[in-house]
């Protein structure tokens, strides 16, 4: 609260991806179609298994029926086809559990009605797939930058969607505030919120009352 800092106000040159590029992420979430994913679900249960040890996470994961029920969907199954899925599992896992720690017992009996979460550079949203299941009343909200990503798994989950948004934009806390309009309780997560980028939704949870 004394000097203005610099850390978290000055956002990191902008990667290739981001919103200059186009607009498939919008556009795929809106209509559902991508590619299609070729790995079988019996390899990714498979591949999973393996690395149960590895993490209380997805230990957990692995026994609850959303693991089924994103492996029986094609749209789903291609969250869990990236080569990075057992540390993308047990991150987005554990997002899972803290967002469920800051609400109470009759919100989440409720299914998280009432309850929106904004997941903040969100890329592909593995970790607002797992909420969308875990708070299936709740409204689940990806904010991200990039403009070229599939995200045609969106349309497969009726509680989430994508806002095409820049974490450092001047508009943004106009946009915040619209998607947690209404709402009894407003969560907003970052799981990849590197170098300034934490910093900056410190600002905006500040800029915003809601959350």
């Amino acid at each position: 609260r004394g000097a203005e800092p610099e850390f978290g106000k000055r956002p990191p040159p902008a990667p290739a991806n981001t919103a200059a590029r186009g607009e498939r992420s919008t556009l795929s979430a809106q209509e559902g179609a991508g590619k299609r994913c070729t790995l079988p679900a019996s390899k990714l249960r498979e591949h999973l298994a393996r690395h149960e040890g590895e993490s209380k996470h997805l230990h957990a994961f692995l026994r609850d029926p959303m693991l089924e029920a994103m492996l029986s969907d094609e749209r789903l199954r291609a969250l869990l086809a990236m080569r990075s899925r057992v540390k993308e599992v047990t991150e987005a896992w554990s997002v899972c559990e803290q967002v469920r720690a800051l609400l109470d017992a009759d919100a989440l009996a409720a299914g998280g009605a009432g309850v929106v979460v904004l997941d903040f550079c969100s890329g592909k949203g593995l970790g607002a797939t797992l909420l969308s299941f875990a708070l299936p009343a709740a409204r689940i909200v990806m904010l991200d930058a990039n403009g070229e990503m599939d995200l045609a798994h969106v349309c497969a989950r009726p509680n989430v969607s994508f806002r095409h948004a820049d974490i450092f934009s001047s508009q943004l806390p106009a946009l915040v505030r619209q998607e947690a309009e209404g709402a009894a309780v407003c969560i907003a997560v970052g799981m990849h919120l590197c170098g300034p980028l934490s910093p900056r939704l410190i600002d905006v949870a500040f800029a915003v009352d809601a959350i």
